[in-house]
């Protein structure tokens, strides 16, 4: 073969290099567009449907947060009520028992007089002779 021959034979198998390159990126355009096709709507609507769930889920871990909030205030609320309320409980049992206290004094100082009164009467009575 001589040179120009051989020349024409490289400047042949280059322009089918150069097809076939073209060919391929042709292919590849066609199969990258089909899949995009087919896929980028499915992929639209997942994508979708999951910026809506990861809303809620954002929403709910909002109100989460609130509700901690909101408990730790009600605790603490409760755990002074419950306080107040055993402070309460033993203030009324002390002033029931100073009351009653007071009462049993009482009574006791007006018996005791009547009670005296009583016991001098019953002497006076055995000291009487029977008629």
């Amino acid at each position: 073969m001589s040179k120009d021959e051989i020349r024409n034979e490289i400047n042949r198998v280059q322009r089918e290099l150069i097809e076939i390159e073209g060919g391929t990126q042709k292919k590849v355009a066609y199969i990258t567009n089909k899949i995009e096709e087919e896929y980028n709507p499915k992929i639209n609507e997942i994508e979708s449907l999951l910026q809506a769930e990861q809303n809620k889920l954002d929403e709910i871990n909002k109100r989460i947060q609130e509700s901690v909030s909101e408990k730790k205030g009600l605790i603490a609320r409760i755990k002074y009520l419950k306080k107040k309320d055993t402070t309460m409980k033993k203030e009324k049992i002390k002033r029931v028992n100073e009351e009653l206290k007071a009462i049993s004094k009482e009574k006791d100082t007006k018996t005791k007089g009547i009670t005296k009164q009583i016991n001098v009467l019953e002497k006076e009575l055995k000291t009487i002779k029977p008629e």
